[in-house]
Parts: structure tokens; sequence; C-alpha cells
């Protein structure tokens, strides 16, 4: 029992890289920058519990750093309980590294001149949007809505750019409540931005593309694709209904920018081909996504 569990914190000791870490502090100071230079000194608000933060820091007047700490505390125990304690620990630090980065980026309020309400609300939601993502990337978070959203896409399989904004419409509504409907509005929009870039951040900004080739020439097809894609093809077998002709299916994953030539492929050979084109939002396996970008 003993060495069992000594083998277990090694290899989870083993788990943690500079890699992450540089990734989790580099996105860490990236949210707090635009909350406190962009949004905040504007009426803006940005999502998840930093929104709610410094919402009640508008009624309070206490720091938000000091909210964003005492509400992260329930989360994290639920983080610990759901995910892994490797998130724990990466999200402890990423939640310290923001709190942190709040109190010290709280201090350039003034060197942002610009008073256009859109303007800060589509950089903002850029800059804490692109943070998050990184933060994530480095398979951690900054606490907050992020621990939550990580826990409902192992569970559930929601994207986490969409978690974050579903649970942003509600402090958007409080915004309007507390401030006024125009800053609840381009609070929104900081939101909206956020949330799209925190999912273009994590599935990339490419692409990638899952096709489906039912063709005479199936072989022939494959071996192009190969030769010009150096991509892997599976072969499914397929029955038609009506015509109950067998024939080989072919299953392609490739990155969106491959898309054409892959047609000019197709239609080349057989110009009668059979194509279904699928979004994918993640694929994982050789010459795609990595497994150990996952939580």
């Amino acid at each position: 029992m003993k060495q069992s569990v000594i083998h277990a914190c090694r290899r989870f000791t083993e788990d943690i890289s500079i890699a992450d870490i540089f990734l989790i502090l580099l996105g860490s100071a990236l949210g707090p920058f635009a909350l406190q230079v962009l949004l905040t000194p504007n009426g803006l608000l940005t999502g998840g519990v930093a929104g709610i933060a410094v919402l009640l820091q508008f009624i309070s007047g206490i720091d938000s750093w000091v909210w964003y700490t005492c509400i992260n505390i329930p989360i994290f125990i639920a983080g610990f309980r759901f995910v892994s304690p490797r998130f724990f620990l990466y999200s402890l630090l990423g939640a310290a590294a923001y709190s942190g980065f709040l109190a010290l980026f709280g201090h350039l309020d003034g060197i942002w001149t610009e008073t256009n309400l859109l303007l800060n609300g589509i950089i903002g939601g850029i800059l804490s949007g692109v943070g998050c993502g990184i933060v994530l990337r480095g398979k951690g978070s900054g606490g907050g809505m992020d621990v939550i959203a990580v826990i409902f896409r192992r569970k559930w399989g929601f994207q986490l750019g969409e978690v974050i904004l579903a649970a942003n419409l509600l402090i958007i509504i409080c915004s309007a409540c507390i401030t006024s409907v125009e800053t609840a509005f381009y609070s929104g929009i900081a939101m909206f931005v956020s949330s799209k870039m925190i999912d273009r951040v994590m599935l990339g900004f490419g692409g990638n593309k899952t096709v489906m080739i039912i063709a005479e020439q199936s072989e022939k097809i494959a071996q192009e694709v190969f030769l010009n894609l150096r991509r892997g093809c599976t072969f499914l077998n397929g029955e038609g209904a009506y015509t109950h002709v067998n024939r080989s299916v072919i299953l392609v994953s490739i990155y969106q920018s491959q898309l054409p030539l892959l047609k000019e492929i197709i239609f080349k050979i057989e110009p009668n081909a059979f194509v279904i084109i699928y979004d994918s939002n993640e694929v994982y396996g050789r010459g795609f996504q990595s497994s150990k970008n996952e939580f």
C-alpha cells in the first residue's frame, strides 16, 4: 500500500512541467491587465468569478482581488474532487497569480486614456480570453468559472467557452441592475469576445475537418491522399441500402487548409464520389493534438 502511494506521488510529480507553469503565469497576467486597465476603469465587467468580484467591489468598495480569493475557495474544493490533484495545484497557482496581478495592475489605472466603450470591450475581451485560453492550455485555470467549465467539459462534453458564456449571461443581468443597461451591453460584448477567444486558443485558429468519402476507386483516392497530403486514411465497410453493393468508405481527418486540395484529388479521380465533410473541434493522434494537452 505504501509503495503504491509513493509510486503515485512520483508519477504525479513527473506530470508537472515548467512549460505548463510558464503558460499559467503568462495567461494569468493578461486577464488582470485587461480588467484593471481596459474594463474596470470604464465601468465594464469581465466574466466569471472575476466579474462577480468586480460587481462586489462596486457595491462594497473592497478590492476585487479580495473577493476573487474568497469566492474561489469552495470552487477549488470541487476542482480537487471532480478533476485531478494536478489540476487543483495548477489552478491554485493560477488563482494566486491572478489575484496577485489584480493587485499589481490596480496601480496602472489611468495609463489607458481611451474612453470608447466598444473599443475597450473588444480589446479587453480579446486579452482576457487569450489569457484564459493560455492558462487552460497549460492544464490549469485561474480558478472560478474556469474550474466549473472544465468539470462540465469532462463530465458532459461542453465546450469551455460555451459554459463560461452561459454563466456570463447571469452576470450581465446583474450588471444591468447595478450599473446601467449601456454598461451591461458593452460588458456583454467583452464577455462574448472573450468566450470565443478561449475556444480559439484551446482548439486552434486553423480548424480541422473530418471527411468521409464513398467512391468506387477508394484505394486510389486513399493512396493519393497519403502521397499529397501526408494523411493516413481508414477504410470502413459500407453497404448501400438500396443497391446492397459493398464499398470501402474512406475516413480521413485533415487541417482546414488542406480541404481544397483533398476535394481536388477526390473529384479528379472520381467526379461522382459521395463526400461528407464535418467540422472537427478536436482531433487527437499523430499529426494533430497530443493527448498530453488534455487535463
